[in-house]
């Protein structure tokens, strides 16, 4: 329901606190508008992968990842000057957690037909169909 970049952060900070995923959803919220400010998170191809510059193990109850999908697009500040669609939550407890994650979420978006496939899906259930489908390819493609 977002429709701008602090509301998407929001929006889905507060998700992750409802499902019990950080202890502090104040924190949540300013540790990763914080880490947008030092750098945006959205790359391009509609997508972005929001996370914190700082790990706090003590705020983020396990690893987690939390994905929103705004079929209109927001302005996210994006490298490729685009509207960003699909906004990857990282909840990291630690800094070795960071780079694996976001790098196997690139490998499995670099096709724009997954991001599209992604923006298409009807459910939860089918995005996480599509997700899954492109994560066997990537491992397959290894």
């Amino acid at each position: 329901a977002a429709r701008t970049k602090t509301a998407v952060v929001e929006e889905l900070a507060a998700k992750a606190w409802h499902l019990g995923l950080v202890r502090d959803k104040t924190w949540f919220v300013g540790a990763l508008i914080e880490r947008e400010n030092i750098m945006p998170s959205a790359p391009g191809n509609g997508i972005a992968f929001l996370h914190t510059a700082r790990r706090n193990p003590d705020q983020v109850v396990r690893p987690f990842m939390v994905l929103g999908r705004s079929l209109e697009g927001v302005d996210f500040d994006a490298l490729d000057g685009n509207l960003t669609h699909l906004f990857f939550v990282l909840g990291l407890k630690y800094d070795v957690l960071h780079l694996p994650w976001v790098h196997k979420l690139s490998s499995m978006l670099a096709r724009p037909e997954a991001v599209q496939s992604l923006l298409r899906a009807a459910n939860a259930a089918a995005i996480f169909q599509v997700l899954s489908e492109a994560e066997r390819k990537l491992s397959f493609e290894r």
